[in-house]
């Protein structure tokens, strides 16, 4: 599915809160919740500068919030991190 306006950010957004609940971790939960209108507003200055089906490099990717909400999105992300 693509979603390309505010109410359909929400509705992705709410797909991502729901994975990260379903891990059981709360530090995880906790991070998405402090972060969420961040990734709200990443997200929507992407979809105005990107069509759906760019390739998206997400650089810091340890919790994949970012990663799954732009698939949702309809973006093909590839992710990385630095491990500690």
């Amino acid at each position: 599915m693509i979603f390309n306006n505010k109410e359909s950010i929400e509705a992705a957004l709410l797909k991502v809160e729901e994975i990260v609940k379903t891990t059981g971790n709360v530090q995880d939960m906790e991070y998405f919740r402090f972060h969420k209108k961040r990734f709200e507003r990443m997200a929507s200055t992407i979809v105005k500068k990107a069509e759906p089906g760019a390739l998206i490099l997400d650089i810091g990717s340890h919790y994949l919030h970012s990663s799954l909400l732009l698939q949702f999105l309809g973006y093909r992300v590839n992710s990385m991190d630095v491990g500690v």
